[in-house]
């Protein structure tokens, strides 16, 4: 059923509440950095930011958008990555400025193909085998 919505892409307003950046900024100095390209981030507890937990379920590709706040990367989308099989969450980054271009020019299935699916192949077998998840 996943490949039904692979097309389907939201983007978020993370500046539409005034919790939600100062949640998210606090998720991001509890996270730790497991892969350098793409920066790939592992949020310990999703569950603790309202934007992430609202989000976590989709099966689409899930896109915040903090542009407007105080946070210095403001032309960056972070990446919330489709729901898997584990616990985990993860998040990555994309300038908005890549992200249009890919858009633009038909990039879509190249970002799902370059980004999303390698870090499904890469992260979960790591963290799944840790965690003892089995299919």
């Amino acid at each position: 059923m996943r490949r039904l919505y692979r097309k389907l892409i939201w983007i978020v307003d993370g500046t539409r509440r005034k919790t939600d950046n100062k949640q998210f900024d606090k998720i991001l100095k509890e996270s730790r950095v497991i892969i350098q390209n793409p920066p790939t981030i592992r949020v310990p507890f999703p569950e603790e930011c309202r934007l992430i937990k609202e989000w976590i379920n989709r099966d689409s590709l899930v896109f915040f958008d903090f542009d407007g706040s105080t946070r210095s990367e403001k032309s960056l989308l972070w990446l919330l990555y489709p729901k898997s099989n584990s616990s985990n969450t993860y998040l990555s980054y994309i300038s908005s400025t890549a992200f249009i271009d890919l858009n633009n020019h038909d990039g879509f299935e190249k970002l799902v193909r370059n980004v999303v699916d390698p870090m499904h192949k890469e992260i979960l077998p790591m963290y799944e085998k840790k965690a003892g998840y089995r299919k």
